[in-house]
């Protein structure tokens, strides 16, 4: 049975201290993964299509990934259920093309907000009791043909030590959000067709990652031919487990 308190996780933002919530508005830069944080999120822009696409920012935090792609040229519309953090980003990121709105994301958007070529949900999604109210706000916000890009972490991250940490300290909803959780959801909301890309996290573990030497299996995986297993690993099996989903409407 879920714990989950939808209140609970609106009022993160509130309950942290000053310095995490400066540290949160600075980010990526201010991150230890500040590196794979760029990386993904310059692999979901290569995704979306040209701006000035209108983009659809959905539990967009403090708003780092929205300025991200307003830098970009999109027209941007950031959006998350908690308050402080949208009166934080529309302080700190004041950029042409840009807003931020409060909004359940579990309920439809205003109309008056019109249509989106793209949604995106980075690092958002999994701290929501079900993805299935979501994506459907995501899809009804699109256009006929439009994408929408999740960039989650899937096998093992309820279980990390960080997510144990947010999840005793804060309340906070860390989940395992594999492709097939995004792609079963997706098709029962409306989506039409889903494509899935390696993650940048298990990239990195596999071709960038330092290799232990410690058993006959691990000395092998570290050989030049090894290096060729451990890429064909990660663009196949491994997607099933950590994956960039599209989903197109």
């Amino acid at each position: 049975m879920s714990t989950w308190n939808k209140d609970i996780e609106a009022s993160y933002f509130r309950r942290i201290p000053e310095d995490a919530m400066e540290q949160s508005l600075r980010k990526p830069f201010s991150q230890s993964d500040r590196g794979k944080l760029l990386v993904e999120i310059g692999i979901v822009i290569s995704l979306l299509p040209e701006p000035p696409a209108r983009v659809l920012d959905l539990g967009c935090g403090t708003g780092w990934t929205s300025a991200f792609l307003a830098r970009c040229g999109y027209e941007v519309v950031g959006v998350d259920f908690a308050p402080e953090a949208i009166v934080s980003a529309t302080s700190a990121h004041q950029i042409a093309g840009l807003t931020f709105l409060a909004h359940d994301w579990d309920e439809a958007l205003p109309p008056e907000l019109g249509s989106f070529d793209a949604a995106v949900f980075f690092d958002a999604l999994h701290h929501s009791d079900n993805e299935d109210a979501p994506l459907r706000t995501a899809c009804l916000a699109l256009r006929e043909g439009g994408i929408c890009v999740t960039c989650e972490p899937g096998t093992g991250h309820a279980a990390s030590p960080g997510s144990v940490h947010a999840k005793t300290t804060f309340g906070v909803n860390e989940r395992d959000m594999t492709p097939q959780q995004i792609i079963t959801a997706g098709s029962k909301v409306g989506f039409r067709s889903a494509s899935v890309f390696p993650h940048p996290q298990e990239v990195y573990r596999s071709v960038y990652g330092q290799q232990s030497k410690v058993t006959l299996k691990d000395r092998l995986l570290s050989t030049r031919a090894g290096y060729v297993v451990r890429v064909l690993r990660t663009v196949t099996i491994q997607q099933r487990h950590w994956g960039i989903v599209v989903l197109t409407k």
